[in-house]
């Protein structure tokens, strides 16, 4: 009975050195997928002020003015998303995601 809590006490302690290994080694790309994720969190915001401008001038509607400038807004977030999970090698979650997100489209078509 003890031979199974050796073996399973050792095989936990190699499992969490290795994840503790792959985490190290995944810092730097975890820190450049959060700046990213950041700069483009920024650019949304200026790239929704900017919309919210420019339909300020084509349409009256203000509810039209904030749905579409929000749509342009959470867009610019996806798409820093994406290249964030990318950064990190996460490419089975992107299309998890894009497949998620095709299915809610159908369904709301």
């Amino acid at each position: 009975m003890d031979e199974k809590f050796a073996d399973a006490y050792t095989l936990i302690t190699e499992k969490l050195a290795l994840w503790w290994e792959s985490g190290v080694k995944m810092l730097p790309n975890f820190l450049l997928a959060l700046v990213v994720l950041l700069i483009f969190v920024l650019i949304a915001k200026l790239v929704r002020k900017g919309a919210r401008n420019i339909l300020k001038k084509v349409v009256s509607n203000r509810a039209l003015q904030k749905l579409v400038s929000t749509i342009i807004y959470v867009a610019v977030i996806f798409i820093g998303m994406f290249i964030s999970l990318e950064l990190l090698d996460l490419s089975k979650a992107v299309t998890s995601i894009l497949a998620g997100a095709g299915i809610i489209g159908l369904a709301l078509g």
